[in-house]
């Protein structure tokens, strides 16, 4: 590095130019960069949705699930196959083993199941992944002024206009629609007629799909062109529907030969709302706009909300709301951000001047965070990183550090000057070359401290390594900035300066030395009082709270209600209602946006809740939960919940066993242990939500004496009571489904179903019940498989913030109930996915302390310096888990972050004190007095480093970006970290250095009396 700064100091301009183009580099990144809320990251799953019509959940598993399953579980990289089947449904969701390239997987399934030959009605396999990205980014709630409006009018506007131009917008990849009225054509056979006319069902629905066609039919060469030749019958009205004349059998209809579909079934153009949306408990339409991967969020969102403001002035007589505008959070987060970070930089430079006294030195410094900053915009342009949370905090918690190179290189140079009253350009260089080597060893070895985050799994990995990346950076250009631009600043500012005076040792400096010769001469009592405070703050472990992401400031509250299956739309909305009122009175809530029949199922409704400002989401949760308990009936689930994170906080239990049987039994026994305890709440499992099915068993033998089979049977009767879209018709340019089936009040009982005539081949009539048992029985709303096994998953909500500490002992209580022979039951949820991040966590924690070692040696070319520059390390740990305790803070992963990082960040000060005594002490120095010089002339610099890292990162632990993943707890643990590590370290390093120096030769003298010579210089310096 020492040719750098000759380099600076030898071609000034040179070194000016490249700053210069660094400025504009950076400034021209900075716009150009996408600015997201996180990393543009995929989920490690692959998800697979089919859609199976009229299907019960047994049937879905059997014709589509298993399949499915079948196809892809020999995949590569698959880590567990969950599946789902549900009514009308199959979900495949395919989780992946760390490290497997998402994108790569998703094709090689795709190419697999388009192999599988699926039931005729089953539609095409969906197949997704998951990220970040894939979250809507803007909700959006529009409703007519006037309450008498048209609701047809209003579909039309939205479907025509406003949907079609929220699309068109530049980085919009869709819009979806909640709450508009889906409009359908309609056959409704009447059982009488068909029966009187001699039509079976099936055949009905074959004459009306015969007349209701478009098909290719060749070509023809007329006047030497070819020409395709179509046959097109299609309906394009209801009317030509119902006078459709269908053939007749011989005999029937009084000798006619036809009769009309309108005369044998009820043909209508039906508008029917299938969701209910409100706002504030006023109708309405709600917007879900979903951005492109390549879009920027907050360049999207902006243009969003500039095309919604245009069209609320177009169309004056709608009120246009927007719910929930993620580019104004993410603008939120990075403002507050980097205002922290500013506020961090002001009074780094305050403590810098309070210490060098000196306006044109602290100017030098201070110039390392703008520059560090730019380069890491140049790097993460390069890399194609985003400008998003985990990045602006990596450049916020690199501001206290990038100064520390600075400071030492400043200071140094500082206190030649003041020493020299010969001052030229070879004193800088002199000044510079003798901590250019402590400050690169401290600089890589922090920066080899980030290198086990590349290795972490999953999500985690995949969500802190841009932050390390950008630390990363922004630590590389800080060393470059001071072995550069600081030596070429002081040239041009400080050389001729008459301001440079020569301060004296204060009563500081005194009282160290005092104290670092007494603790010289009790090392034992040293140790000791170092081992004890180390030992006592991990006892604080068990006291504080365990999570994996802190507790989120965003004010917005989700509710989730889930009534008994088979529950009517409108009861749904009442019972809404009913709980949306009790929470739209607390002054605190800003808004309240309403779904009724979320996901297509009638019995589910969702609550988006806004809160003010001001409003504290825990406390406001608590309350909902008192209020509405009360309401709930039985069988009801109503969950209320702040939105995460991002982490999954709620704790599950999965019971795996031999049957059926066992399994539900299992489930009572650990669902009635759950409900005991109090930090529990919202217990459920994936059985309890059961729904009825009316079961058709046909009589074999009679059917046959009737010239039917269970086959024709089933075909009738699909015919009849599914329901079933047959295909699609368009009217006035626009498509709607077209459907086939009874209407509600022919088949709404089981009864009524027995009725149902069906014809035979030899044009009888005969009752289904004449046939066949007819049933209604109980069934479970959804069949969860596990790698190809049923499970049960047991889940529930945590009401205290110590997520860990209730997982375990919950965990631990469970594992003393005697289960039914067979069942196993394993953690999962928040208990599984945090056991997995810390142990990787604490891995990382381990390697990163191993490679400081291998660079410290490397650097310091023996073992022992770096052994005892090794000791500062517990003593970092003791002031984080302090700090933890005393701000009742979340030991989280972000405070792991920062105990990685601390690991870094407190070798630096060792590393400056053990450098300065190995060059006393290779200038011939005794080691006492080396170890005495070296903290005299490296406490300033080591104080100003640490102070300036702690006060810049104040901001930051003493506040919460609202919204923000990372937790403050990242900060608090470095600032009470490199607090302890501080002061113990200029205590504890020099009693370890001077014992271990002991214990060498120690080992030298006995070398050398066993061999009976003295070990050569290399050898010596080796140990």
């Amino acid at each position: 590095m020492e040719f750098l700064t000759r380099f600076s100091l030898k071609n000034s301009a040179a070194v000016i130019i490249i700053v210069v183009l660094i400025i504009l580099g950076g400034i021209v990144s900075a716009l150009s960069l996408k600015v997201e809320n996180m990393p543009d990251i995929s989920f490690p799953v692959v998800i697979v949705e089919t859609v199976y019509p009229n299907a019960a959940p047994e049937d879905v598993l059997d014709d589509v699930t298993k399949p499915l399953e079948k196809a892809v579980d020999k995949i590569e990289g698959i880590k567990y196959l969950n599946t789902i089947s549900r009514d009308n449904a199959s979900v495949l969701v395919i989780m992946l083993n760390s490290g497997v390239d998402v994108d790569k997987a998703r094709d090689e399934v795709e190419r697999k199941v388009s192999g599988v030959k699926l039931p005729v009605d089953a539609e095409r396999p969906q197949i997704s992944t998951e990220g970040f990205s894939s979250e809507p980014i803007y909700y959006v709630s529009v409703a007519p002024k006037n309450e008498n409006a048209s609701a047809e009018s209003l579909d039309s506007l939205i479907t025509n206009t406003v949907k079609p131009e929220l699309e068109g917008i530049t980085g919009v990849e869709s819009v979806s629609v909640i709450g508009d009225r889906i409009r359908k054509v309609r056959i409704y056979p009447k059982l009488a007629a068909l029966n009187q006319y001699g039509f079976s069902p099936s055949q009905f629905k074959q004459l009306v799909l015969s007349n209701h066609v478009g098909i290719p039919a060749g070509t023809v060469k007329i006047n030497g062109e070819d020409n395709a030749v179509r046959v097109l019958t299609k309906f394009t009205n209801v009317e030509q529907i119902r006078n459709t004349k269908l053939f007749l059998p011989a005999g029937m209809n009084g000798g006619l030969s036809y009769v009309k579909v309108g005369d044998i079934a009820d043909v209508e153009f039906e508008v029917k709302q299938e969701q209910i949306s409100y706002l504030d408990g006023k109708p309405g339409i709600s917007l879900r706009v979903y951005k492109s991967r390549e879009g920027n969020t907050v360049e999207t969102g902006k243009l969003v909300t500039q095309k919604l403001e245009e069209m609320q002035k177009r169309y004056p007589d709608l009120r246009i709301k927007t719910v929930y505008d993620s580019s104004v959070n993410i603008k939120n987060s990075i403002s507050g951000m980097m205002k922290e970070g500013i506020m961090g930089a002001v009074m780094a430079s305050i403590m810098i001047l309070l210490f060098l006294r000196n306006m044109k030195s602290t100017i030098i410094v201070l110039v390392s965070i703008p520059l560090s900053i730019l380069v890491s915009l140049i790097f993460m342009n390069w890399l194609n990183l985003t400008l998003n949370m985990m990045t602006l905090f990596g450049m916020a918690i690199a501001v206290g550090r990038v100064v520390d190179d600075s400071i030492v290189v400043i200071e140094n140079i500082f206190r030649h000057l003041q020493m020299n009253q010969m001052r030229n350009t070879a004193l800088i260089r002199l000044a510079a070359k003798e901590v250019t080597n402590a400050i690169t060893s401290s600089t890589i070895t922090t920066i080899a401290v980030f290198a086990p985050i590349a290795f972490v799994s999953g999500i985690v990995g995949e969500v802190f390594r841009p932050f390390a990346i950008t630390v990363v950076c922004s630590l590389l250009a800080s060393l470059l900035v001071a072995v550069t631009v600081v030596p070429l600043m002081t040239k041009l500012l400080l050389l001729r300066s008459t301001k440079v005076k020569e301060h004296k040792s204060g009563r500081l400096t005194h009282t160290y030395v005092n104290l670092l010769t007494w603790s010289l001469g009790h090392k034992l009592l040293t140790a000791a009082i170092a081992l004890v405070l180390f030992v006592g703050s991990f006892g604080l472990v068990s006291l504080l709270n365990v999570s994996m992401f802190g507790d989120s400031k965003l004010g917005i509250i989700q509710t989730q209600l889930t009534m008994p299956k088979g529950t009517a739309l409108e009861e749904t909305a009442s019972m809404t209602d009913k709980l949306q009122t009790v929470m739209q009175k607390h002054p605190e809530v800003d808004y309240i946006e309403t779904v009724i029949g979320s996901g297509g199922q009638d019995n589910k409704s969702s609550m988006f809740v806004m809160l003010k400002d001001s409003a504290n989401p825990g406390a406001i949760v608590d309350a909902f939960r008192k209020e509405t308990d009360p309401m709930i009936p039985a069988e009801t689930k109503f969950t209320i919940n702040k939105i995460s994170n991002g982490a999954n906080e709620a704790y599950e239990v999965v019971l795996n066993g031999p049957s059926k049987e066992s399994l539900q039994e299992a489930a009572e026994q650990v669902k009635e242990h759950m409900k005991k305890n109090p930090e529990l709440f919202n217990v459920n499992d994936n059985l309890s939500d059961k729904k009825s099915e009316v079961i058709i068993r046909v009589d074999r033998d009679k059917a046959a004496e009737w010239g039917l089979s269970p086959s024709q049977i089933s075909g009738d009767i699909n015919s009849l009571v599914g329901g079933n879209k047959i295909g699609k018709i368009k009217i006035d340019e626009e498509e709607y489904d077209f459907m086939l089936g009874l209407k509600e009040e022919d088949s709404n009982s089981v009864e009524k179903i027995k009725g149902v005539e069906l014809r035979t081949p030899s044009g009888q009539q005969v009752f289904l019940s004449d046939i066949a048992d007819v049933k209604k029985e109980e069934a479970p709303a959804e069949i969860m498989r596990r790698d190809k096994k049923e499970y049960i998953s047991i889940k529930a909500d945590i009401a205290s913030a110590n997520k860990e500490g209730v997982s375990s002992a919950e965990n631990a209580e469970l594992r003393k109930l005697t289960l039914p022979a067979g069942v196993s039951i394993s953690s999962g949820g928040v208990s599984e996915d945090m056991q997995k991040s810390f142990t990787e966590m604490f891995y990382a924690l381990g390697a990163a302390v191993v490679m400081v070692y291998i660079v410290m040696v490397i650097a310091f070319g023996n073992a022992m310096a770096p052994l005892s520059i090794l000791l500062s390390l517990p003593l970092a740990a003791i002031g984080g888990l302090v700090g933890l305790f005393v701000t009742r803070s979340t030991l989280d992963l972000t405070a792991l972050i920062g105990f990685l990082m601390l690991i870094g960040v407190v070798v630096t000060n060792a590393i400056v004190y053990v450098d300065r005594v190995q060059q006393q002490r290779e200038a011939g120095m005794p080691i006492r007095e080396a170890l005495l010089e070296a903290g005299v002339t490296r406490l300033r610099p080591i104080l100003m480093t640490a102070l300036a890292t702690i006060v810049a990162l104040l901001p930051l632990g003493l506040g919460e970006v609202k919204g923000s993943l990372m937790s403050p707890g990242l900060a608090i643990v470095v600032i009470g970290g490199l607090t302890t590590s501080t002061l113990l370290t200029l205590v504890v390093v020099p009693v370890g250095y001077e014992a271990l120096d002991r214990l060498r030769s120690k080992f030298l003298r006995k070398n050398k009396s066993k061999e009976g010579n003295v070990p050569d210089q290399d050898v010596q310096q080796s140990i």
